[in-house]
C-alpha cells in the first residue's frame, strides 16, 4: 500500500513515500532499505523461462559381445527478467528499470562402443572407449534505465535521460572434444580392477597454452570374505583403493584483453559519465589484463576406504579415508595498477585437502509387523591452501570489511577482515605509551579510556569450515505404516553476523536491551568511550539514556565491562562513535560460532494393499506426508548458520540480512502398478 507522509506539521503531504526502520517517519526522500511490504507490493522481479531438453538415442548390437551407441542431447532455453524499482525504493529513490532476454544453448554428442567378454569362468573383461562433443553457448540482451523522467508511465525505457539509459549485449562460446576409454577387470568375482583415461580439447585455452589436458584413473577392490567362507559375524568384506586425476579448463575469453565502451566514475559525487552519450563516443580497455598461458585447474585424489557387513547384513560399516592436492587453480588477482589494469586470470593456488568418511546402517528390529533402522554418517574435512602465487590474499566473496578468503597457509575460504589491533603484530610506540595506551591480557592494545582499538591492518579473522558433520537418521515401521526422521549435525565452523554488526549501530538489536544502576561512586569514575562519567552525561543534559535516579543511584542503557585495564562503561557510544558496531568497528567482533542440530527432514507415509487396490489395476498406493527444516538448535545469533550471502559459491561463512532458509511441507500420492 502507498503511505502519505507529511514533510511536517505546516508543510503539505507528500504521496508514495514509505516507512522503514531507517526511515521511521518517511521524512527521508531515501528510506535506506525498503519497507517489507513496499517491497512485497510496488518492487517488481519476474523471470519467464522457455526450456525444451531432448536426446536421440541409437543402439546397434554389432556382434553378441560388442554394442555400439550414438546419443544426441539438444538443451534450449529463453529466460526473459524484468526488475521494476518505483520511485522512492531504496535502491534508487527515483525510480530504476531493467529488462533482459538471456539465452542457452547446449549440444552434447556422443559415440560409445562397449565390448563384454567373459575370458574364462574367473575372468570377465568389459572395455569402453568413446568421444564427446560439447558445444555450450550464452547470449544476452538488456537495457536499463534510472531515474524516470514521466512518473505516469514508468515502465518504458526511453523514460529516461540518455545518459542514465543504457544498453547491454553479451555472448559466450565454449567448445569441448573429448575421447575416452575404460576397461573393467574381475577376477574370480573377489578382485576388481579399473582404468579409465579421458583426453580433453578445449576453446578456452589461449594461443599460448596447450590446448588439451589428459587424466586418468585406477580402481582396484577386493571382495576376501569370499576367501572365508560362510561366516556367522563377518557376512561381506571388501577392501578399495583408488587414484584419480580430474581436469577442468579456463572459462572462455580469459586469454586476451578487450575494448568495451568507456565510462567513468566519479566517486565524489556518485555519477557516471558514458562516452556514448559525448561526440562520437569511445573506447577503452577492460580492467583485466590478458592471460595467454593458463592452464587448466588439475586435482589427484587417492582414496581407500572398506566395506563391511555383520550378522547376515544386518549391520553395516563403510570407512573412508581420502587426499587430494589441487594444483593451477584458477582465480583473479590483484595487479599493479601502474600496468594500466586492476586483475588478472592466473593459475594462482594450490590446495591439499584430506577427510574421513563413516557411515553405519543398523537394522536392530525385523519383524513382520514392526521394524526399527538406524543409519549414521559422519565425515570430517580438512583442507590448507598451500601456496598463492606470490599473492597476500584472494578474495572470494563478501564485503570489504569481511570476505572469504584464499591465505597460504590457512584453510580454504577463511574469513579474512577487519580485525582488534595486537601487541603481537601491531606493538604500542613510544608515543602511545606516554598517552595512556595499554596492552590487555589477551594482547589487545587498549586506549587512555580502556578501550580496545581497531588495527591498521587487515587478516584472518575466523575458518567457516567445520571441524566435522553428522547425519543421523531413523526408521521406524509398523505394518504399512513408517515414520522417517533425520537429524543433521554441523560442530565448529564460523560465521560472521554482518547482521548483528550493522544493527549494533542503531542500537536495534534484539541483545542491546541492557540497563545497568550504578552507584553514586561508579557514576563518578566509570567512564565511557568518550571518557565521560554517568554523572557528567546527566549534567551535560545531553544524554537522555542515562539519568539520575531518586536514591542518588544512576541508571544507563548499556554495562560494565572490563577489557582489561579496568571497569568501562559500554554504552551507545560505543557503538555509533566507536568500534564496537559493523559499521565503526572490526569484523572480528561478530565472527560466531556456526554449529548447529536440525532436524533435517520428517516423513510419515502409508502404503495401501488390497483387494480394493488391485480392483483399480494398480499393486499399491503411497501416501506421504514430509517436513522439512522443521527445527533448529544452535547459540548463533543470526537467523541461520547455514545460510550464506553469496550462495552456492566459494565463498562460505558470510551472513548479511541473509533470508533464513525455508520451511517446507509436501504431500505425496504415488500409484504403483
Amino acid at each position: 500500500m502507498w503511505i502519505i507522509i507529511p514533510q511536517g506539521l505546516d508543510k503539505p503531504f507528500i504521496p508514495n513515500r514509505h516507512r522503514s526502520y531507517r526511515n521511521p517517519l518517511g521524512a527521508s526522500v531515501n528510506p535506506r532499505y525498503d519497507n517489507p511490504f513496499f517491497t512485497i507490493n510496488r518492487n517488481r522481479d519476474a523471470t519467464l523461462v522457455n526450456r525444451i531438453i531432448g536426446d536421440v538415442n541409437a543402439s546397434y548390437d554389432a556382434l553378441d559381445w560388442l554394442n555400439l551407441t550414438a546419443r544426441v542431447g539438444v538443451d534450449h532455453y529463453t529466460d526473459r527478467r524484468y526488475t521494476f524499482f518505483p520511485i522512492y525504493n531504496a535502491s534508487n529513490p527515483s525510480g530504476s528499470l531493467s529488462e533482459a532476454n538471456l539465452g542457452y544453448y547446449s549440444v552434447n554428442v556422443d559415440l560409445i562402443a562397449r565390448a563384454a567378454r567373459q575370458i574364462n569362468p574367473d575372468i570377465r573383461l568389459n572395455v569402453t572407449a568413446g568421444a564427446n562433443f560439447n558445444h555450450r553457448e550464452n547470449d544476452g540482451l538488456g537495457g536499463s534505465l534510472n531515474t524516470f523522467i514521466n512518473t505516469v508511465d514508468l515502465r518504458n525505457l526511453s523514460n529516461a535521460r540518455i545518459q542514465d539509459v543504457s544498453a547491454s549485449t553479451s555472448q559466450s562460446v565454449r567448445r569441448t572434444f573429448g575421447t575416452f576409454g575404460e576397461v573393467d577387470l574381475a577376477l574370480y568375482d573377489q578382485l576388481f580392477i579399473k582404468l579409465t583415461g579421458r583426453l580433453d580439447y578445449a576453446s578456452t585455452f589461449g594461443p599460448e597454452a596447450k590446448s588439451s589436458f589428459f587424466y586418468p584413473s585406477v580402481q582396484v577392490a577386493w571382495q576376501f570374505s569370499d576367501l572365508l567362507g560362510p561366516n556367522p559375524v563377518l557376512s561381506f568384506g571388501k577392501l578399495r583403493a583408488s587414484y584419480a586425476e580430474v581436469g577442468r579448463e579456463p572459462d572462455p575469453y580469459l586469454a586476451y584483453t578487450y575494448f568495451a565502451n568507456a565510462t567513468f566514475f566519479d566517486g565524489w559525487t556518485g555519477t557516471t559519465l558514458n562516452a556514448a552519450a559525448y561526440g562520437p563516443g569511445g573506447v577503452q580497455r577492460t580492467g583485466r589484463l590478458a592471460a595467454p598461458k593458463i592452464k587448466p585447474e588439475r586435482t589427484r585424489e587417492f582414496e581407500v576406504g572398506a566395506d563391511l557387513r555383520f550378522f547376515n547384513d544386518r549391520y553395516s560399516l563403510s570407512a573412508t579415508y581420502y587426499f587430494n592436492r589441487s594444483t593451477d587453480l584458477i582465480f583473479n588477482v590483484d595487479v599493479p595498477p601502474s600496468t594500466g589494469f586492476l586483475t588478472q586470470t592466473l593459475n594462482a593456488a594450490e590446495t591439499e585437502n584430506w577427510g574421513v568418511e563413516l557411515s553405519l546402517d543398523a537394522n536392530w528390529i525385523n519383524t513382520r509387523d514392526f521394524g526399527w533402522n538406524t543409519y549414521i554418517n559422519w565425515w570430517k574435512n580438512e583442507n590448507t591452501v598451500v601456496s598463492l602465487a606470490g599473492v597476500q590474499e584472494v578474495s572470494l566473496a563478501g564485503f570489504i570489511g569481511a570476505t572469504s578468503s584464499l591465505v597460504e597457509g590457512e584453510p580454504f575460504g577463511v574469513l579474512y577482515g577487519d580485525r582488534w589491533r595486537r601487541e603481537s603484530f601491531e606493538p604500542l610506540t613510544d608515543e602511545e605509551k606516554a598517552l595512556g595506551y595499554k596492552v590487555a591480557p589477551d594482547g589487545r592494545i587498549l586506549d587512555p579510556n580502556g578501550f580496545p582499538v581497531m588495527a591498521s591492518t587487515s587478516g584472518v579473522i575466523g575458518d567457516p569450515n567445520p571441524d566435522w558433520n553428522a547425519g543421523i537418521g531413523n526408521r521406524f515401521r509398523y505394518k504399512n505404516l513408517s515414520l522417517d526422521i533425520l537429524w543433521d549435525f554441523r560442530m565448529g565452523g564460523d560465521v560472521w553476523n554482518g547482521t548483528r554488526g550493522a544493527l549494533y549501530f542503531f542500537g536495534v538489536h534484539g541483545d542491546q536491551d541492557w540497563l545497568t544502576t550504578l552507584s553514586a561512586e561508579e557514576a563518578t569514575t566509570i567512564r565511557n568511550y568518550f571518557g565521560l562519567t554517568a554523572e557528567e552525561m546527566v549534567n551535560a543534559g545531553l544524554w537522555p539514556t542515562t539519568y539520575r535516579n531518586e536514591d542518588g543511584t544512576y541508571t544507563v542503557r548499556g554495562y560494565i565491562h572490563d577489557f582489561g585495564a579496568g571497569p568501562v562503561l559500554v554504552d551507545e557510544t560505543w557503538f555509533w562513535a566507536g568500534p564496537g558496531s559493523g559499521f565503526t568497528g572490526p569484523t572480528e567482533q561478530f565472527i560466531e560460532d556456526g554449529s548447529y542440530i536440525r532436524l533435517r527432514e520428517v516423513t510419515l507415509s502409508y502404503n495401501w494393499r488390497g483387494e480394493t487396490v488391485r480392483r483399480l489395476g494398480l499393486s499399491s498406493i503411497d501416501f506421504s506426508f514430509t517436513g522439512r527444516n522443521l527445527l533448529l538448535i544452535t547459540d548463533y545469533k543470526g537467523i541461520d548458520p547455514e545460510t550464506n550471502l553469496t550462495g552456492p559459491s566459494n565463498g562460505q561463512g558470510l551472513d548479511y540480512f541473509n533470508n533464513p532458509n525455508t520451511r517446507s511441507y509436501r504431500f505425496t500420492v504415488r500409484f504403483n502398478y
